[in-house]
């Protein structure tokens, strides 16, 4: 009987720590909209935290509260990533085809792992199902799924049938070469060949279903010309800790609210701080590259879970002297050792726009 009640414990302990990591992901992953409904929410319902008053002029005077001057300027609007309301989703998309060629549940779960775990621009590092991810692959839009941008590109073109081109050479085995305008084994007049079926491929395949038109955001962390790091805090009800004998009930899990809020906080700033780092020719040179950088990578140097990283990550807008950015912007995927997606991808754009 003693070990069956010890086991009950052990078992509901066990179930109270589960939820509770669950909860504190979910925090860490909200945007700042929903994360400051849910602290409100929180303060509404437990006794032991009351609201604080804050004074109308201390608002006022908080610099990062004011989106006045940073919009980024129209030269350099397009790089930012542009966020809009789309009739389907990606998801929506890729998962309808799925369902109509997978009859085994277990391959359609799968399957809808592996969509729901592609990047915003429909690429995917790695999959454990290499026979699933094949076919999603094969899906529409062609070059989804791939691992960057190159792979993406030779997707595309083996589904024109184009595997014994001269651009099909160029990016399978003289990518980075290609991309720097370095010396190639072709002549001129084949190069522009090359060029003419590349400039029919996307360079981005998720595009379509993702905003072709900016809306206003509200940043999550705001970065000033001398690297100065702010989050956003003017959504935020503050309140505080009220510890009394009748609401000592309530206290464990007030604190754990109030852990929970600093604990976000850390986690985010810690992690601009070493985009910050890695990114800073692109904050502070005015260039459009952008270095490779990994959820891994920041994972690594923070001693936290790659999962960690992406929860944290996902829907948080940055806003700095160049613009307003999704803080995923500067998660760039790396298509070799020395160059980032979205620097190739703006090459190889420009490679396209002067060629005659």
């Amino acid at each position: 009987m003693k070990i069956n009640t010890e086991l009950k414990s052990r078992t509901e302990q066990a179930t109270i720590i589960t939820l509770a990591l669950r909860e504190a992901l979910s925090i860490l992953e909200m945007p700042l909209p929903d994360f400051a409904q849910w602290l409100q929410q929180q303060i509404e319902q437990n006794p032991a935290l009351q609201f604080e008053e804050v004074e109308s002029e201390e608002w006022e005077e908080e610099p990062h509260n004011q989106l006045e001057g940073l919009t980024a300027p129209p030269e350099e609007i397009s790089w930012i990533e542009q966020i809009e309301a789309p009739a389907q989703s990606l998801y929506s998309h890729l998962l309808g085809q799925a369902r109509e060629i997978l009859s085994c549940p277990d391959d359609l779960k799968e399957m809808e792992e592996l969509i729901g775990n592609l990047d915003e621009k429909g690429f995917l590092e790695e999959a454990s199902d290499p026979a699933l991810l094949k076919l999603l692959q094969s899906l529409d839009p062609p070059g989804i799924g791939a691992k960057n941008l190159q792979h993406s590109l030779l997707l595309q073109l083996e589904r024109q049938g184009n595997q014994q081109t001269l651009a099909y050479r160029l990016i399978q085995d003289h990518y980075d070469d290609f991309i720097h305008s370095r010396s190639l084994p072709c002549s001129e007049h084949a190069l522009q060949s090359a060029i003419d079926i590349l400039s029919s491929l996307s360079l981005d395949p998720a595009a379509p279903f993702r905003s072709q038109s900016l809306i206003p955001q509200t940043p999550d962390i705001f970065i000033d010309t001398s690297g100065a790091i702010t989050l956003n805090d003017s959504l935020l009800p503050r309140f505080k800790l009220s510890l009394t004998p009748e609401l000592s009930r309530f206290e464990p899990s007030a604190r754990w609210i109030e852990k929970m809020v600093s604990r976000r906080s850390e986690i985010i700033t810690a992690i601009v701080k070493i985009v910050l780092e890695v990114q800073s020719d692109f904050f502070f040179s005015r260039t459009s590259d952008l270095h490779p950088l990994s959820f891994k990578q920041i994972a690594e140097k923070l001693s936290l879970h790659e999962s960690t990283i992406s929860r944290a990550v996902k829907e948080k807008v940055v806003s700095c002297p160049r613009g307003i950015f999704p803080l995923r912007f500067f998660f760039p995927h790396s298509s070799s050792d020395s160059i980032s997606h979205h620097t190739a991808k703006e090459r190889i754009k420009t490679l396209i726009e002067i060629s005659p």
